[in-house]
């Protein structure tokens, strides 16, 4: 909206500029009179062509910032905020020399603050304008439902984008919980193993390495052990005499 009022005001100034060049040759602008009414038909200008509201205040200011003119809209419904505006904030941008435009709110009204630059007839850039639009209410209309439009279309895709892939996170969240099923029962798998070939070195059953791990695991709960410690005890527990494996039956079996 903002871009859109600065477009077609910066088409509006350049008329005025064109109207008023000559008479900014002089600084001391001695010509005065003929600008306030150039000024004055400006805001007129304003009003008509702009379509998204009204230009309510405008003002010349030199390249230090001092005010030259300065113009209102009589038909301006909220003067006095206008003027303390204007008092505390002279000019959109002090010595600036390219067109600008910002968003303010003057009498809890959304405003755009307009600033162009100014060139005389050696086209030398000799002064600034700035302006003061206020939207129409239908242009504010038109904000807010470009905002809500815009949430709605968000909001849209968003749920189209979570319907859409819901299923398939659904889909590897399920693979995912299989494999890791999978990798646990290997591992069990694989601890039954070690234990029956551990048994089998000097014993024709199993049940010991079965009894220990039981007694283990009672004892840990009756100290309030950490579970995630309970699970290392119970690979600890059941593979406890891993190490024959590695004796020779000489030793291992001897009387």
């Amino acid at each position: 909206m903002g871009r859109l009022a600065s477009s077609r005001a910066s088409v509006i100034v350049v008329g005025f500029n064109d109207e008023i060049r000559q008479l900014l040759d002089h600084p001391p602008l001695t010509t005065e009179t003929a600008i306030r009414n150039k000024l004055k038909v400006l805001l007129i200008a304003g009003k008509l062509n702009f379509g998204l509201g009204a230009l309510i205040s405008a003002g010349i200011y030199d390249a230090d910032g001092k005010k030259i003119l300065l113009e209102k809209d009589a038909s301006c419904t909220y003067p006095d905020a206008v003027d303390t505006f204007m008092k505390t904030r002279d000019h959109l941008m002090p010595g600036s020399y390219k067109k600008a435009y910002a968003f303010h709110r003057i009498d809890k009204k959304p405003h755009i603050l307009l600033a162009y630059p100014l060139t005389n007839s050696r086209n030398e850039q000799v002064a600034v304008i700035n302006g003061i639009f206020a939207l129409s209410s239908a242009a504010i209309d038109e904000v807010k439902g470009r905002i809500v439009r815009t949430a709605v279309e968000a909001i849209g895709i968003v749920a189209l984008i979570t319907l859409t892939l819901y299923p398939i996170i659904m889909t590897l969240i399920g693979q995912l919980s299989k494999l890791a099923a999978d990798l646990l029962k290997s591992n069990i798998e694989i601890l039954q193993v070690l234990g029956s070939a551990i048994a089998k070195r000097d014993s024709d059953t199993d049940i010991h390495n079965y009894r220990v791990t039981i007694c283990s695991v009672s004892l840990a709960e009756a100290l309030g052990l950490d579970r995630s410690l309970i699970r290392g005890l119970i690979k600890g527990a059941f593979l406890h005499d891993v190490g024959k494996i590695g004796i020779s039956d000489r030793i291992l079996l001897k009387p």
